[in-house]
């Protein structure tokens, strides 16, 4: 954020409210347990309140 790197930002916010699939967990439970604990990071450090149509309007107007 701090290099105002919006569409970067704004994919990682989409990234992170789409959560990670479920059926990740059978298959590769180390990547699952690892992805989980990365968005719970992000939302605990307060990424549940970007909001993301802001972001994509500011990336659009950056380009």
């Amino acid at each position: 954020m701090k290099e105002r790197r919006w569409a970067d930002v704004a994919i990682a916010v989409e990234f992170a409210e789409s959560d990670i699939p479920r059926d990740l967990a059978i298959t590769d439970p180390a990547l699952y347990r690892s992805l989980r604990d990365a968005i719970t990071r992000f939302y605990l450090r307060g990424g549940g309140a970007l909001n993301l149509e802001k972001l994509r309007h500011l990336a659009n107007q950056a380009s």
